[in-house]
């Protein structure tokens, strides 16, 4: 008998000793039975108030649901598979800093993106080329003042520094990290945070992105459930005239560490639909989509075509400036 199966061994127990005490008031309650190895005791009596997917005993599960919880088990193995690890790492270490100043100089409009799109909507700090005493400015309106007001804060690479501090830096992240995305799964991968430092000080010139990454499926009602969290870094120095790159390993979610909600997330993914596709295994795919070899972009890429690419990474535009979402599906915390 395999996890699942005690567990719900465990809960048709559960349910045939509450019918029996309705019946027999005085009876005593029969002893209830030892969870299933590798389960934790407290799991079953904390299910109704953690917010994810749950199976219910009285119910019928969808069809489709052991090749969804199959595939989902795979999954997660693939996502902290090390050798997968090692192999983002190399992908990520191949963007040439030579690369990156090139895009910069060939779409000097985006600096004006980064004052007039992103600022509004992500978090920044810059360090004003005075150094010195001078704090690091954090306000839009002072960054804004600062960019407009020209001199060394845009002059020379210090001009390159704006251009590249706005989500087109985090693009090429993309494709190393197809490897975590699963199309018969619905997983998804999106920026749910993301913040830049810009240091404008002679002989420091640089910029640092960093954002927190949220690997996701459906949930109920196709809200997104998150899965496991990341943290990915693209630091870029004129100074040093470096391209540093880097993801850290996944940190899984409640959802999918313990067996039974791993479970209420399968059955939500076959009520999508999400095992149709998987024929008779039920192993999932493995990393479906593809994964490139960090071939960068082209330096005549525009703009939009940078947009339309992060589209499906960054998280919803209208949230708080450096708030993470804090929606009841994607709020499980990680393990």
């Amino acid at each position: 008998m395999d996890g699942l199966d005690a567990l719900l061994a465990e809960a048709t127990a559960e349910r045939t000793r509450k019918d029996s005490d309705e019946q027999t008031p005085t009876k005593k309650p029969a002893p209830k039975p030892l969870p299933a190895a590798g389960a934790r005791p407290s799991q079953a009596s904390s299910a109704a108030a953690v917010r994810t997917p749950t199976v219910s005993s009285d119910r019928p599960l969808p069809p489709g649901t052991p090749q969804c919880a199959n595939a989902l088990k795979g999954y997660i193995q693939r996502l902290l598979d090390p050798p997968v690890l090692e192999q983002i790492d190399r992908d990520l270490s191949k963007r040439p800093f030579d690369e990156v100043a090139r895009y910069a100089m060939a779409h000097p409009e985006l600096a004006r993106y980064t004052v007039e799109q992103e600022l509004p909507r992500m978090q920044y700090e810059v360090l004003p080329p005075g150094g010195g005493d001078e704090q690091p400015l954090t306000d839009p309106a002072a960054i804004r003042a600062l960019h407009d007001g020209g001199g060394a804060a845009t002059a020379g690479d210090a001009a390159l520094v704006w251009r590249l501090a706005n989500q087109s830096l985090l693009a090429d992240l993309l494709q190393p990290l197809q490897c975590w995305m699963d199309v018969d799964l619905s997983v998804s991968v999106r920026a749910s945070t993301c913040s830049f430092v810009l240091d404008l000080r002679p002989g420091r010139l640089s910029v640092h992105a960093r954002a927190a990454l949220s690997i996701q499926t459906l949930g109920a009602g196709d809200a997104p459930l998150e899965l496991a969290t990341s943290e990915a870094s693209v630091r870029v120095s004129f100074a040093e005239r470096a391209c540093e790159q880097s993801v850290q390993k996944p940190r899984l979610c409640k959802c999918v560490v313990f067996e039974e909600q791993l479970l209420g997330v399968a059955a939500a993914l076959a009520q999508s639909g999400a095992a149709d596709g998987m024929g008779g295994g039920g192993g999932g795919s493995a990393g479906r989509g593809g994964r490139g070899g960090g071939g960068g972009r082209d330096d005549t890429t525009s703009l939009d075509d940078v947009t339309r690419e992060l589209e499906r990474f960054m998280a919803d535009d209208d949230a708080p400036r450096g708030v993470e979402g804090e929606g009841e599906q994607n709020s499980c915390k990680t393990s």
